[in-house]
């Protein structure tokens, strides 16, 4: 057979539709197309503020929960029908260090980390310091915080243990804060704090008092760091898998800085379901998705509410809950007496009864505030930027990147279990100036997106696997300020 002429024109044509091919699967994240993990693991959307130039001072942050060797085992019945070689913690770990060092994150806040570890902290440790906190009692996972030797340094570091809490709310969870300073050669920057806490709240969709517990005295751990340091300009972070979901209650109370609890349901508090691989599909957007999630789900009757801890008769013991800082690094929680043997109290210091056998005045019941007021009002950097982004400067332009109206523009997922996909990790942040007139507008100029919901669909259901070591996805920020004038 005569060989066809080469055509060079022809050629040149395929290669720049194939390059055109190359940057859609890149864009649109559609890692299917590949078989390296490190192009599965890498080729996340880099989501960039293209109108705002970044300041010379930025620094990245990835918050991530690994999956804890001891919660992977294949003999769990969430990842019974697992492959093996993936949920090893070998395998697994390789995969992270990779990510890690293709990112290069300045501050690193990880979850699940496991006690019997000797491969990932290891390998961090010429290039970050590390703190951890393991969980009380028999659990063998725990938090790491680690951040980059040559760019800070490290003034305090705090946690605390929740079994310290009132016994109805008690686990075995804790939460990890540092207070680090910038190294003095970075310039202008000698007066700025980074104030962190890092926390993985309780799973269990039914315990909301637990997870409103865990949150709110995390929150007023960072509150008093930042009064103790109020001279410095405070940078306040709040990153974690937090175990709900947008537009659940626990999310409005985050970023709106308070919420009323009368009217809800202590297993509704986190808007956790299920998800479903096989329905979530037939959902145009992710606030079709969330109101499928939180509204449309039908529980079993015998988790009906009169079974469950009633959040309302928790939150006055919770906001008389005190938090004792001294020079250790633990955190006393000092909680408050149930309500009916505060009201005791009460009545024993003014003499209970008048000579008629009627209550004294002074002990009359006022009405009861259902509202708790976050003590720092904070704002997820995901949302913030995604939204920032559409609504005013319009860069994101697709139908796919557009999300729907009166949408949190939170990820679509965080997080793949085998029942489906759901949202629960996030990176908070705030910033505290000591005045005014030092008063640098903090603000995210970049964020890696978390892969499209369809693309991972045909890739796998199980997570971890051979891509993705882990069952979450981790979230990456580059933060940096513009100054006020």
């Amino acid at each position: 057979m005569e060989s066809l002429p080469y055509k060079p024109q022809i050629r040149k044509e395929a290669e720049l539709f194939a390059q055109e091919i190359v940057e859609t699967v890149v864009r649109r994240g559609i890692f299917h197309l590949t078989t390296n993990e490190m192009e599965f693991l890498t080729k996340r959307r880099l989501l960039m503020d293209l109108r705002e130039p970044i300041n010379s001072f930025a620094f990245r942050m990835m918050s991530y929960n690994l999956l804890s060797d001891s919660l992977s085992e294949a003999t769990t019945r969430q990842f019974k029908e697992f492959d093996a070689k993936y949920l090893d913690w070998k395998y697994r770990a390789k995969l992270i260090q990779k990510e890690i060092a293709f990112y290069s994150p300045d501050i690193l806040c990880l979850q699940e980390i496991d006690k019997a570890d000797t491969i990932l902290l290891p390998s961090l440790e010429s290039e970050y310091e590390a703190k951890i906190k393991f969980k009380t009692g028999d659990r063998s996972d725990g938090l790491a915080t680690l951040y980059k030797k040559d760019k800070f340094n490290l003034i305090e570091h705090k946690y605390l243990e929740f079994k310290d809490t009132h016994p109805s709310v008690a686990k075995e969870h804790v939460a990890q804060l540092v207070v680090l300073s910038m190294k003095p050669t970075i310039e202008g920057l000698d007066n700025k704090l980074l104030i962190i806490a890092n926390l993985h709240t309780l799973f269990n969709e039914k315990r909301g008092d637990i997870k409103v517990t865990q949150i709110y005295l995390t929150m007023r751990a960072l509150e008093e760091l930042s009064l103790k340091y109020k001279q410095y300009d405070r940078m306040v972070f709040f990153a974690g898998d937090f175990n709900l979901i947008p537009n659940s209650g626990l999310y409005t109370w985050i970023s709106k800085g308070t919420f009323n609890f009368s009217d809800v349901k202590n297993n509704l508090l986190s808007g956790q379901r299920e998800g479903t691989w096989n329905k979530f599909k037939a959902y145009n957007d992710l606030n079709e998705f969330i109101t499928y999630l939180t509204n449309h789900y039908e529980y079993n009757k015998k988790n009906a509410e009169s079974k469950l801890t009633p959040i309302k008769g928790w939150i006055q013991i919770l906001r008389e809950t005190k938090l004792v800082f001294d020079d250790e690094e633990k955190i006393k929680i000092v909680y408050a007496k149930p309500l009916e043997e505060s009201k005791t109290d009460e009545v024993n210091k003014t003499g209970e009864q008048d000579k008629t056998g009627e209550k004294d005045k002074t002990v009359e019941e006022s009405p009861f505030d259902f509202t708790i007021k976050v003590p720092l009002q904070m704002t997820s950097a995901y949302a913030w930027f995604k939204r920032y982004l559409v609504e005013d400067y319009g860069q994101l332009k697709s139908k796919m990147d557009l999300p729907p109206s009166n949408s949190t523009y939170e990820c679509s997922m965080t997080h793949c279990s085998v029942n489906g996909p759901l949202t629960v990790d996030y990176i908070w942040f705030m910033e505290i100036p000591a005045s005014i007139e030092s008063y640098k507008r903090l603000r995210v100029a970049r964020i890696v997106e978390i892969p499209q919901l369809e693309d991972l669909e045909k890739i796998s259901r199980k997570f971890p696997q051979k891509f993705f070591p882990s069952d979450h996805f981790s979230l990456i920020v580059d933060f940096t300020f513009d100054t006020i004038k």
